[in-house]
């Protein structure tokens, strides 16, 4: 065992760090499943806790009689909640397999979310805000981060680049879609977006593995590095972990992560959650609002691809550094007045939209490797979680103080952003060998 555990853990750790330069993405068919899997269920996260508060609390709060930024700090405060469940959710991933958590997860948001269609009480709002929380993170970050790291050892950064093209998708789409859907009535569009969950439950069943070795395929779709990175499924199932929660809460990189990814989660929710609001009171229409909210997304789609390239080509250090810099920028260009600097700044957001949700997982399998990622991501994802919740409630107590004046929170997300970038240079980017 001891033999297993030395080989396991020097060469999957060290592998993704020598060998930025592979930026083919050739992960087979099964492979590629996982990646457009992953990149739904990021879809369905983005759209339910960030997105999607564009239109759902403008009209539940209008059809319902509720207060909009109480319904906003809820919502902050869910993930809040949240960030003790995905501790929970993570340990469960470790315990039972990523298979399991993914698909429990993604039927409970799914029933969470299409209630808002028929429940008209506040206190089922505070409800389904936690369930959507919570379990969003269970079936893309706690589940599918862990599917990327199994199945993409080396070619962590191309697959995160592809999947969080979801999270660009949540902006593009899912609002036109639920807005087009509200003509049938206020119901279908929790409805159909609920027979499509339902669709990807089937899917997943059918067809997620928790490794690539369960169906007789290599890590990274590459049957030349098979015998170097994974002797067999057994060993991975073998594999005892050294990393134990309280030794990674000691952990001087674990809390460099934790901190620089929130952060920058902070500024990425922030930005995208009120975004039509934000630039209809710069004097826009809201069609042209979700335009380009759209538009930014669609930027986002390619964006996203460019920071995987980054990525496998000069490290996630140097990646994410970049991140937080653009990041700092963008903000900067939505406060300056001017309807030139708000369109540098959609711009801006949306080159920046897919990178975090990239590099966190990345940075974590890069350092941690392919055995002890779960472990690690464990610890790392729910502090990324508080300052992503706080994203929210920064939102609706500081405009409910300020009469809806955005400047003020996104001071705060531009001095996050400039933190991250501090913290992001701090990391020593040497693998976690035992």
């Amino acid at each position: 065992m001891s033999e297993l555990q030395e080989s396991g853990t020097s060469t999957i750790v060290a592998e993704p760090m020598k060998k930025k330069g592979n930026l083919k993405s050739n992960f087979g068919k099964r492979g590629w499943f996982i990646v457009i899997f992953f990149g739904v269920m990021l879809f369905f996260n983005s759209s339910f806790t960030a997105d999607g508060m564009n239109v759902m609390v403008p009209m539940l709060a209008e059809k319902n009689g509720w207060d909009p930024n109480l319904m906003m700090t809820y919502n902050g405060v869910a993930g809040w909640i949240s960030v003790a469940t995905a501790f929970v959710l993570s340990a469960l991933v470790t315990r039972f397999g990523a298979k399991r958590i993914i698909l429990v997860s993604l039927a409970l948001a799914a029933l969470a979310f299409v209630g808002l269609a028929f429940f008209t009480s506040i206190a089922y709002w505070v409800f389904a805000v936690i369930f959507m929380n919570t379990f969003c993170n269970g079936m893309s970050f706690c589940g599918g981060s862990a599917l990327i790291a199994k199945w993409f050892p080396v070619k962590k950064g191309l697959a995160m680049g592809w999947s969080t093209m979801g999270n660009n998708l949540a902006s593009a789409i899912f609002i036109p879609v639920f807005t087009l859907f509200l003509a049938g009535g206020i119901r279908l569009p929790f409805i159909g977006y609920f027979i499509i969950m339902v669709i990807m439950f089937i899917l997943g069943i059918a067809f997620i593995k928790n490794t690539p070795e369960e169906i007789g395929l290599s890590p990274d779709n590459d049957p030349s590095e098979f015998d170097e990175l994974m002797k067999s499924e057994e060993a991975m199932r073998a594999y005892k972990s050294p990393w134990t929660p309280g030794k990674l809460l000691k952990d001087r990189e674990v809390w460099l992560m934790g901190l620089g990814y929130g952060l920058l989660f902070m500024a990425t929710v922030g930005m995208v959650m009120q975004f039509v609001p934000r630039v209809m009171g710069l004097g826009f229409e809201q069609n042209m609002a979700v335009t380009f909210l759209s538009v930014a997304a669609v930027i986002g789609i390619v964006a996203s691809y460019i920071w995987g390239v980054i990525d496998q080509k000069w490290g996630t250090k140097i990646a994410s550094m970049l991140l937080a810099a653009w990041f700092v920028l963008a903000i900067l260009f939505n406060i300056l007045p001017g309807n030139w600097t708000l369109y540098i700044s959609i711009f801006m957001l949306g080159c920046a939209l897919g990178g975090n949700t990239n590099f966190s997982t990345s940075m974590c399998a890069s350092l941690f490797g392919r055995y002890n990622f779960s472990r690690a991501f464990n610890v790392v994802f729910p502090i990324t979680c508080v300052f992503r919740a706080a994203a929210s409630v920064v939102l609706g107590v500081v405009l409910g103080l300020t009469n809806n004046n955005f400047v003020a929170p996104y001071i705060v997300f531009m001095i996050g952003a400039a933190i991250a970038l501090v913290l992001f240079a701090m990391i020593r980017m040497q693998p976690k060998e035992e």
